[in-house]
């Protein structure tokens, strides 16, 4: 163990709470702690309703919550699944995992390591035992799986892995207020944005929000638009009927409680745009955009994005996560590029070797993707797509 890590506090306590029915007494502290952080996508209405619709059908609820007396001071939002394949190897998996990024554990300020010793000593004991714990979408230089390591009890250490970085963008609202930041743009960016905004007007188009009665039929919408633009690119990667179903049970209340934000432009009643957008704190979490080709002489994305960095400022938030994806018209609202993690954490024990050993199909791909050409990479995703094991629940 390091030197900077030492024992947990007498007062800690942890629970390992495996239903949303065990959760509820804790929602609230549990999204206090997001809100805290700046976690768009670690809130537990959104987690929960992934949970229920998206998560595979097998898997097993792993959510660790760490108390110190009667306070909540940190929070684990995880499942488990076993491969039936390979061993049977049971992964340790945040939630939201294929659909959001950045959640990992949350933890009160200053109380990280704390947490760590607290939560690796509910995950060394767990049985089966945990073969490899994630850290998928990370945010960049995240402490925890470092954390973990460090903290894991007994003499061995597990063995920390890194399989690959994805770029994301993100702005810092730094400026004061939306007129000073727009100013500190460039000529070329303020005229072509102006002009955008002027054909909008021009065009009878507007903003307008969702409420939580109009939520789901937004949602609706937004589906549509997007589903729409990609019906032709090969599908859209990140909205399905699983997730679409999550977002429309979580929507009522993520809205009414500020948490989720459905932005709808219209032109002249018609819908042109619409985009879906986290929250917590202090920071916002834009997710997807969908709008409809008929209207792209308009820029909606960029109106779109260009919007919802106005409305951060007046709602007074300290950062926009612009996603996953160096995207053109993204790259016009920052150069603030940042490299997601995903690593491996794989415990001491008996499937040490065999969790070291799971990991190397994704070391390879990682290396394959930045050797071949487009065409072969098509190709392996097609081959890896009929090898990859299933999953059973780690009972």
């Amino acid at each position: 163990m390091s030197d900077d890590i030492a024992i947990a506090p007498d007062s800690l306590t942890t629970l390992r709470l495996e239903s949303p029915e065990a959760l509820e007494d804790h929602l609230d502290a549990w999204d206090a702690l997001a809100a805290a952080a700046g976690r768009p996508f670690s809130t537990p209405t959104w987690l929960l309703a992934w949970w229920r619709c998206v998560a595979p059908t097998r898997a097993r609820l792993f959510v660790v919550a760490v108390f110190d007396g009667e306070e909540m001071i940190g929070l684990a939002p995880y499942h488990l699944v076993r491969d039936t394949a390979g061993g049977g190897l049971v992964r340790c998996r945040p939630l939201g995992v294929g659909s959001c990024a950045r959640v990992e554990p949350l933890a009160a300020a200053g109380r990280e390591i704390d947490v760590a010793i607290a939560l690796t000593s509910v995950l060394a004991a767990t049985r089966p035992a945990i073969g490899v714990m994630t850290f998928e979408g990370s945010p960049p230089q995240t402490p925890w799986p470092r954390l973990l390591a460090d903290a894991w009890p007994g003499s061995r250490r597990p063995w920390l892995g890194f399989q690959t970085t994805k770029a994301a963008l993100s702005l810092e609202l730094q400026d004061g207020d939306f007129d000073t930041w727009f100013a500190n743009r460039s000529k070329h960016f303020r005229k072509s944005m102006r002009k955008q905004r002027r054909d909008l007007d021009a065009a009878g188009g507007a903003f307008r929000l969702a409420t939580p009665e109009r939520a789901e039929a937004d949602l609706e919408t937004f589906a549509r638009l997007h589903h729409g633009r990609w019906s032709e690119r090969g599908g859209s990667e990140a909205l399905n009927d699983r997730v679409q179903a999550a977002l429309s049970a979580a929507a009522p209340t993520m809205v009414r409680d500020g948490r989720m934000q459905i932005w709808t432009l219209e032109v002249e009643g018609r819908p042109a745009a619409a985009s879906v957008v986290f929250a917590a704190g202090e920071e916002l979490g834009y997710w997807l955009t969908g709008f409809d080709e008929d209207f792209a002489a308009l820029s909606p994305a960029r109106l779109s994005v260009l919007h919802v960095i106005e409305d951060a400022f007046e709602r007074g938030a300290a950062r926009v996560d612009l996603g996953e994806g160096l995207f053109p018209y993204k790259r016009r609202f920052s150069e603030n590029i940042e490299e997601l993690e995903w690593r491996w954490l794989v415990p001491p024990g008996p499937a040490h070797a065999l969790g070291r050993a799971s990991v190397l199909p994704s070391r390879v791909r990682w290396w394959l993707s930045r050797t071949l050409s487009a065409e072969h990479k098509a190709a392996l995703r097609r081959v890896l797509r009929t090898v990859t094991p299933a999953t059973a629940p780690p009972g």
